[in-house]
């Protein structure tokens, strides 16, 4: 009588661990469902990872992130000045850098007078895309004869996070690194 239940009762455990398994699998895939019918908001996305990249002191880098930007989002400009409002670095010490996958066309990088003594970068979304955004930086990072923080938002074509992860690094390891830092988005 006693083996009968032992039996069961492991029977039981098994069947328990095997639906948690399955329930896992299925959150994350209705989890990435969501993302696609409700796409977030690429703009809030990045300010949210530059504020945690900053307080953190993320000096090796976000994980890559998929940002959406919609045909609403074609014609518009995210600057630095406005992802960091709510972070103690400049917006100065904040650059967009795009890797070679993504195609000519997709966004410009220039720069803006915010009002402040230089200019802020302003990134404008030229068509309806997906991309792979790394944000790294250093709180110390030497930059010519000064030392000053600098951070960098890569971004990558879609699937592409080798390479977004690649040009963020490629930029702050860099010997000669000077600024203005080369956007690579035209």
């Amino acid at each position: 009588m006693k083996r009968g239940q032992a039996f069961e009762t492991i029977m039981m455990v098994i069947a328990v661990i095997v639906a948690l398994a399955i329930l896992g699998f299925l959150t994350g895939i209705l989890g990435n469902l969501g993302n696609i019918f409700n796409p977030s908001n690429p703009e809030q996305t990045m300010m949210n990872t530059l504020q945690t990249a900053v307080s953190s002191g993320y000096s090796s880098g976000t994980r890559p992130q998929l940002l959406t930007f919609s045909q609403s989002d074609v014609g518009t400009h995210i600057d630095t000045h406005g992802l960091t409002l709510n972070t103690p670095i400049s917006p100065n010490d904040v650059f967009f850098v795009c890797a070679p996958s993504i195609q000519s066309g997709t966004f410009h990088v220039d720069s803006i007078n915010s009002g402040t003594s230089s200019a802020v970068e302003r990134l404008e979304i030229k068509q309806k895309v997906s991309v792979e955004m790394v944000i790294c930086g250093n709180s110390a990072q030497p930059v010519g004869q000064s030392t000053q923080p600098v951070y960098i938002i890569a971004l990558a074509g879609n699937g592409d996070t080798t390479g977004a992860s690649n040009t963020c690094y490629s930029i702050l390891t860099s010997n000669s690194l000077s600024l203005p830092i080369p956007s690579g988005c035209s």
